[in-house]
């Protein structure tokens, strides 16, 4: 008939709406593919090259910078704080010193929340420093870190599990974990050497030695230093 309908009653395939007329293509292609080729889909890993110039890109590199320095800082007063909660014996005192523990671990954890969104915002077309090559850079250097680390970890202890930015392990009780040194001026720094040894692994094999700063006051003109903004930490 000329009303695109079949004897039986079904629809003619030019006649589909175009969604149709794709989910139709699709399932047959599939069904074709299993049948002669055993799957349904192929995956092809393409190593590719790619260099994101912080000149260009200053506006990400500093916010992701800022963000991470403010993070810091909470997390130093959070320390500093539950220090004053356990010294605290007045009740005025100790009601400060919780709330003031609450508000910093609060303020880390929602810096940390910010930082985790800023690869998916990157590789979002809409947004203002959208780059596909910089999210490429950002989850390539991630999968090396904790593969680096794990490489580490198994020649020491045992990896329990990987995740995109961290490692969880086992160590034997007999490795090193926490030193304490006191400097000239009476002051304690503690330091977990299981992070200064990975830190160092990392500064050695991730530091740019061509990161460039404009100096101030003189557009154009750049001084060039020796960054690495990777740091392993204990957390748990």
């Amino acid at each position: 008939s000329d009303d695109g309908e079949n004897a039986d009653g079904t629809t003619r395939f030019h006649k589909l709406k175009e969604n149709t007329q794709f989910a139709l293509l699709k399932k047959r292609m599939g069904e074709y593919s299993r049948k002669a080729y055993r799957k349904a889909t192929e995956s092809k890993e393409i190593l590719k090259t790619a260099t994101v110039c912080q000149r260009e890109n200053s506006f990400y590199v500093d916010t992701v910078r800022l963000f991470r320095d403010r993070r810091y800082h909470y997390k130093r007063e959070l320390k500093r704080w539950k220090g004053i909660l356990d010294k605290a014996t007045e009740p005025a005192a100790i009601k400060e010193a919780k709330a003031k523990v609450v508000q910093m671990e609060s303020l880390q954890l929602a810096h940390k929340c910010i930082l985790n969104s800023f690869y998916g915002y990157v590789m979002r077309k809409g947004s203002r420093w959208y780059s596909m090559e910089m999210a490429g850079v950002v989850t390539y250097l991630g999968a090396s870190l904790i593969m680096m680390a794990r490489q580490l970890v198994q020649q020491i202890g045992v990896t329990l599990e990987l995740d995109t930015d961290g490692i969880w392990c086992c160590l034997p009780s007999s490795f090193p974990e926490d030193f304490t040194f006191k400097t000239k001026a009476g002051k304690k720094i503690d330091i977990s050497y299981p992070c200064v040894v990975l830190n160092k692994d990392v500064q050695d094999r991730h530091s740019n030695h061509q990161y460039q700063d404009m100096v101030e006051g003189e557009v154009g003109h750049y001084k060039t230093r020796s960054e690495c903004s990777i740091y392993f930490e204990v957390d748990g």
